[in-house]
């Protein structure tokens, strides 16, 4: 008896098939694994690199703004810089509200993007960054690099334009020299703007039964690049 699944495909020039959630590749999807802690800013601290606090970040977290915290031992919390790296701050200084998933994650991301990236907050960042860690970690498959033409009359910052052929919600996060998402409505499309740099790249679609797909990604100054995505369903029998 045969049985479907979605698969989430990449189309440059031409459509290029990724895995999917049963693909055989001994990997199960995870996201409603617990991954991080959500937890709420009670006052204003500085983030440090070490757990005993002996350099700080020039990071600051004010009250209200939310971290992840990815571990804590009831005196000190693991958490992420805007950079994406490991992090720490006082237990004292943070509430712990409630675990998250991987997709939980992910709405934050969605909750917290700017409308253009001069708007992008730490909070903001650390959330996103976050979140590429945990969608290459899950990934399904591995996005190709896209291809690009060169712009002589255009901006030297590259352009990617980005089209969401799916029936979901998606997100897709650039994690590099800068860090950016972008999330399309059903049929929508939009345009992200990165320093030139190699980026990790994902795409996630707001539902449990497809998993995120990641690759990296070297955009070059003066390029302009185009992609798609859209989901298809195939029986394997």
């Amino acid at each position: 008896m045969g049985r479907s699944i979605l698969l989430l495909l990449f189309a440059l020039l031409a459509a290029v098939s990724l895995a999917g959630p049963g693909r055989s590749s001994g990997k199960k999807p995870t996201s409603a694994a617990t991954v991080c802690t959500l937890g709420v800013v009670l006052e204003t601290t500085v983030l440090s690199e070490d757990r005993y606090r002996t350099t700080t970040l020039d990071e600051v977290l004010e009250p209200g703004e939310t971290v992840p915290i990815l571990s804590h031992d009831g005196v000190v919390c693991r958490t992420v810089d805007s950079s994406g790296k490991d992090a720490f701050l006082p237990r004292s200084a943070v509430s712990l509200v409630k675990k998250l998933g991987r997709l939980e994650v992910l709405a934050l991301v969605w909750k917290l993007e700017p409308a253009s990236e001069d708007e992008a907050t730490p909070e903001y960042q650390r959330w996103l960054r976050l979140y590429d860690r945990l969608a290459y970690q899950e990934r399904g498959g591995e996005l190709p690099p896209s291809q690009g033409y060169y712009d002589a009359w255009g901006d030297v910052t590259p352009t990617v334009e980005i089209h969401n052929g799916t029936q979901y919600r998606i997100t897709v996060t650039y994690s590099g020299p800068a860090a950016r998402s972008l999330t399309l409505s059903p049929g929508q499309s939009g345009t992200v703007r990165l320093p030139a740099g190699r980026y990790r790249v994902s795409a996630s679609a707001h539902s449990a039964s497809v998993r995120p797909f990641a690759g990296h990604e070297d955009l070059s100054a003066g390029y302009r690049y185009s992609v798609q995505f859209y989901i298809r369903t195939i029986r394997i029998r």
